[in-house]
């Protein structure tokens, strides 16, 4: 399965009449934060470590300290070294606070020389989670010290929830078993669904899932990025190059394993805790609990093409629009003969095949696509040219 890329446009419209927001005052509600008098003292987290059995992390190491003087880390010879690496998915994934959108640790202690550096925009602890009690502890902790609570799985979230100052921040990136079950999978209630499935912890990355399950010839519903986590992929809904086929990777999941806010260890289904099970499927990460292992069916390895996909004119011209709209309608079609993929709009783009006599720069869709592999040309893979103002676009469908 090919790395792909999206882009998603949330276009929002805010509400006519909006009504005054009642004033509250400041209360218990308020969370504890370092250095005020409501924080835990160091007895209680030492306790917690004890319960966790030593995986309680103080970061006071951070990830771009070797680039700081005054910095524990600190080391000049590497920090070039680092700033190369900060650009990888794969640098935040192995580091228990950093993540890969700068904005959302305030720009915290960047690989830079001539940044500030200090912990201040990081979590204040941090537990290094391998086992479903150890999130049960950490949620408990948190819960009865009015602690404000984050969960960290690859920090690939681009809305910022992999991040939290000031928390204590579960660490699941080691909640990475993969188990694969052929022919039938038995529910915790007992039922047992025919088919093939497969066990994922909620950090396993799609990487390694993909390679896992290569050896049975079987793949699952997942993303393009390597290195994303099943945890915040699938409670987020899922898309992916095999969704026109399949559905979303929300749509996979049978059973999950979930640690609730009230700190219950719970087994969710079809048949137990059916509510929960339905809102956890697609519904944001953290958002009802955090969950520890998913089991999604599993579908057979396709045999696919990668294609470069344009339907283009030049830039400026009136009717971009209506071939923009029309191959938009087409999208059907496209599917239904095994197209699936990420493409971009644009009014205006860099010609990505110089020297083959088109403009510098072009408009229209852009993107890389898979294509299921047929033998020939059949009635479903015929090319089909639309004549929009003057200019053939062709593509198959």
């Amino acid at each position: 399965m090919s790395t792909a890329s999206s882009f998603v446009l949330l276009v929002l419209a805010a509400a006519t009449g909006v009504s005054a927001a009642p004033e509250y005052a400041a209360g218990p509600s308020c969370k504890a934060y370092p250095g005020t008098p409501s924080w835990p003292k160091a007895d209680a987290w030492n306790t917690l470590n004890r319960t966790l059995g030593g995986q309680l992390i103080q970061p006071t190491v951070l990830p771009g300290g070797v680039c700081h003087k005054g910095q524990p880390n600190y080391d000049e010879a590497q920090c070039a070294t680092v700033a190369q690496e900060w650009t990888t998915s794969e640098f935040h994934l192995a580091s228990p606070i950093s993540v890969m959108s700068n904005e959302f640790t305030n720009y915290t202690c960047l690989p830079d020389p001539n940044t500030p550096c200090s912990p201040a925009g990081y979590p204040a602890y941090v537990v290094n989670v391998t086992t479903a009690e150890h999130v049960k502890a950490g949620i408990d902790f948190a819960r009865m010290n009015n602690v404000r609570l984050n969960v960290k799985s690859s920090g690939h979230d681009f809305i910022g929830r992999s991040n939290a100052p000031g928390t204590l921040s579960l660490w699941t990136h080691h909640l990475s078993s993969i188990t694969y079950h052929p022919d039938e999978f038995k529910l915790n209630s007992g039922c047992v669904l025919k088919g093939n499935y497969a066990t994922v912890g909620s950090g396993a990355i799609m990487w390694d899932i993909y390679v896992a399950l290569d050896k049975y010839k079987q793949t699952v519903v997942g993303g393009g990025s390597k290195t994303v986590s099943a945890g915040g992929y699938i409670t987020g809904g899922g898309h992916s190059i095999l969704s026109p086929k399949y559905g979303l990777a929300a749509d996979q999941v049978v059973e999950m394993e979930v640690v609730t806010p009230d700190g219950k260890i719970q087994k969710v289904n079809q048949d137990q805790n059916p509510d929960l099970f339905w809102a956890l499927r697609g519904g944001g990460g953290s958002t009802f609990g955090v969950i520890t292992t998913f089991t999604v069916k599993t579908v057979p390895t396709p045999k696919m093409d990668i294609v470069n996909f344009l339907a283009f004119t030049v830039p400026g011209v009136p009717f971009l629009g209506d071939l923009m709209g029309t191959v938009a309608a087409q999208t059907p079609f496209l599917m239904n003969g095994g197209l699936s993929g990420y493409n971009f709009a644009y009014r205006n783009f860099s010609n990505p095949a110089p020297g083959t006599g088109l403009p510098d720069f072009l408009a229209g869709f852009e993107g890389r696509s898979t294509m299921r592999r047929v033998s020939t040309i059949g009635p479903g893979m015929e090319v089909k040219f639309l004549r929009i103002g003057g200019l053939a676009t062709g593509f198959p469908y």
